[in-house]
């Protein structure tokens, strides 16, 4: 199960980044190494060292696992397996549905002289950052294939950072950017989960 789950993410990096970066600057001239550099010690360096921290986590826990250096809390069952499997495949494939579907607005890092569009169709009719979402699912996915101390650690670190992520860094740029028309989408559609955690908007705004 170690191995899915390093094959996950695996695959993961080498889609997620590399085919989808590739494929993104042969369109837009993006480029991912320009959103995967933050400057050291800022507020957005810190939030990338939280997804990096936590998915190093998740991989190193898979791989110890492989190599027999640790070991889970517990055996996993045979159909526990194959749902924990189910659940980090659906998360990768939502990802990258969420992904095209922003086409030439995706993007890895927020940067101000960016002005791409806003996209609320496919899965952002639903919440308003289905990329995260997927990937919280796959983040969930794997350790659960992996169950010890250091694999959860990762999933916290991970969450930490989306959450830091969208609050701190995206939704900001999106209303600087955006104005009215992303408080009107946020006040309609959740952040993570459909429903929950739309923005609420002053009294007596429309």
């Amino acid at each position: 199960m170690a191995a899915l789950a390093l094959a996950m993410l695996g695959l993961f990096l080498a889609v997620g980044l590399g085919l989808q970066g590739w494929l993104q600057y042969r369109r837009t001239g993006y480029s991912v190494l320009r959103g995967l550099y933050r400057r050291p010690l800022s507020e957005e360096w810190w939030i990338g060292e939280c997804w990096l921290v936590g998915f190093l986590c998740v991989a190193l826990a898979a791989a110890l696992e492989v190599a027999e250096v640790v070991h889970p809390f517990s055996p996993v069952p045979g159909p526990a397996r194959l749902a924990c499997a189910a659940l980090a495949i659906v998360g990768f494939a939502a990802t990258q549905w969420a992904v095209v579907t922003m086409g030439e607005s995706w993007r890895v890092d927020v940067n101000d002289a960016d002005r791409t569009r806003l996209v609320t169709s496919g899965p952002f009719r639903v919440v308003r950052n289905p990329v995260y979402s997927s990937r919280i699912v796959l983040v969930t996915g794997a350790p659960l294939m992996v169950p010890t101390v250091l694999s959860f650690a990762g999933v916290v670190s991970v969450l930490a950072g989306l959450e830091l992520q969208v609050r701190r860094l995206e939704e900001p740029y999106l209303l600087r950017v955006h104005g009215e028309e992303w408080r009107a989408y946020a006040s309609d559609i959740g952040r993570f989960v459909p429903r929950i955690g739309r923005l609420v908007r002053p009294a007596g705004v429309r």
